[in-house]
C-alpha cells in the first residue's frame, strides 16, 4: 500500500492479516505546493487498542535514503498476530468482498521528534485475523 499525506497530520485507515507483516509506504508533501516535506528526527510508529490507551505494539519506520520525505512502515508478523486476544468477531468490506470473522480494530500513529514531537499521520488499523478461506 502506498499513500501520500498532504495535509499534516494525514489520516490514513490500514487493513491487513493477522500473522503476516504489514508494510506500507508514505510520502509526505506540503498541501499547497507540492514541495517535499523531509523526514527528520527520530520515527516511532504504535498500534493501539484505544486512541489514548498507554499500552501498544511497536512499529518499525525506515526512511528512504534518497528520497528524504518517503518512508515505510511496517507491522511485524508477530505484532499483526499478538493483537489477535483483543480480536472480536465484525464485518467489513475489502474492496467489493464483504468479509465477515475475528478482527483486531483499533488505531495507529506515526510521531517523528526532533525539535519537538510531530504526528505525521493516524489512522484506524483493523487486522483481520482470519485468513483461510
Amino acid at each position: 500500500m502506498t499513500a501520500q499525506v498532504s495535509a499534516l497530520p494525514g489520516f490514513l485507515n490500514v487493513i491487513g492479516y493477522g500473522g503476516d507483516d504489514i508494510s506500507f509506504t508514505v510520502t509526505l508533501k506540503d498541501k499547497d505546493t507540492g514541495t517535499a516535506i523531509p523526514i527528520v528526527g527520530t520515527s516511532t510508529a504504535q498500534i493501539r487498542r484505544y486512541k489514548d490507551d498507554t499500552e501498544f505494539w511497536s512499529m518499525t519506520v525506515v526512511r528512504d535514503p534518497i528520497i528524504t520525505n518517503k518512508a515505510v512502515i511496517t507491522i511485524p508478523a508477530a505484532v499483526s498476530a499478538a493483537v489477535e486476544e483483543y480480536a472480536c468477531l465484525r464485518s467489513l468490506y475489502v474492496g467489493d468482498d464483504l468479509v465477515t470473522g475475528p478482527m483486531f480494530q483499533g488505531f495507529w500513529d506515526w510521531q517523528v521528534v526532533s525539535t519537538s514531537t510531530k504526528t505525521y499521520a493516524s489512522g484506524q488499523m483493523t487486522i483481520i485475523m482470519e485468513v483461510s478461506r
